[in-house]
């Protein structure tokens, strides 16, 4: 999955320098190597997306009602293996038991297993009518930009004639309603132009979204570990568009992390998370 999705870095980057300066200090003080003081800022910025938000959800500070050692860890690629797990965990207040399908949907779907262009792809397709801003902000644009042209014609090699389609739903009206297949391509392309405050808002709907706090709250079960409701919202709550705070949660992360795992535990943890 290529493709770096800058203004979504930058909302992480005053986290990234604070916690630079605190591996600086555990190094000197012989708390941590000086290799894994390199290696662990790349692998947490490489985390996939679901293991991203895991991975602030710890930031936040909040705990949940449930303890590690009450949860088996399972492989989220099997899809018996996360219907066992939905049964074992009661689905939230505003998610339907139909929509369970959904979650299972987006886990097996792998592009959710992505970056956050990948992910909101993946819930574009299988989540119908999420108002996405960098999605809708298309349609301010006087034309669309070539590389996304591109990128639609990309994403519907299979189904050409659906292009067309696909470029007046994000000139009408900023959604996708038209799309057979989920538009990587197409999405990636639009993220790769969108303002930080476009993507902040839009990962504040995504995790506003039931499907997709299910998604993750099992993605982090499927690896042992238990992510609250209450801490995803505290999480959204961070993706204030109008001040964005992503970045307050990553030195808390790391320091909970380290402290509940250790930290070559951690890390090798984060090893496999990455994208």
């Amino acid at each position: 999955m290529s493709g770096r999705i800058a203004s979504f870095d930058s909302l992480l980057d005053e986290g990234f320098a604070e916690l630079r300066l605190r591996l600086k200090d555990k190094v000197r003080s012989g708390g941590v190597s000086r290799e894994q003081a390199a290696d662990l800022l790349p692998l947490i910025r490489d985390l996939n997306f679901p293991a991203l938000m895991m991975f602030l959800a710890k930031g936040t500070g909040s705990k949940s009602s449930e303890t590690s050692k009450n949860i088996s860890s399972f492989d989220i690629r099997d899809s018996k293996a996360i219907r066992a797990a939905l049964k074992r965990i009661p689905l939230p207040a505003g998610l339907k038991p139909a929509e369970a399908q959904q979650v299972l949907d987006l886990l097996l779907s792998g592009q959710f297993i992505g970056d956050v262009a990948d992910a909101t792809a993946a819930v574009l397709h299988l989540v119908p009518n999420l108002p996405i801003a960098v999605v809708r902000d298309v349609r301010s644009l006087p034309r669309l930009p070539i590389r996304l042209v591109i990128a639609i014609k990309r994403d519907l090699i299979t189904v050409p004639q659906r292009v067309r389609f696909v470029t007046k739903d994000l000139l009408d009206n900023g959604k996708l309603d038209s799309q057979p297949v989920i538009l990587n391509h197409t999405v990636k392309a639009i993220f790769q132009q969108a303002a930080p405050f476009q993507i902040a808002q839009t990962v504040h709907t995504l995790l506003g979204n039931d499907t997709v706090r299910f998604a993750i709250i099992l993605y982090a079960r499927s690896e042992g570990i238990q992510v609250s409701q209450k801490e995803l919202t505290a999480v959204q709550d961070a993706l204030d568009p109008n001040d964005p705070d992503l970045g307050a949660l990553v030195v808390p992360a790391y320091e909970r992390f380290g402290k509940k795992l250790g930290v070559p535990k951690a890390m090798k943890l984060l090893e496999r998370l990455v994208l």
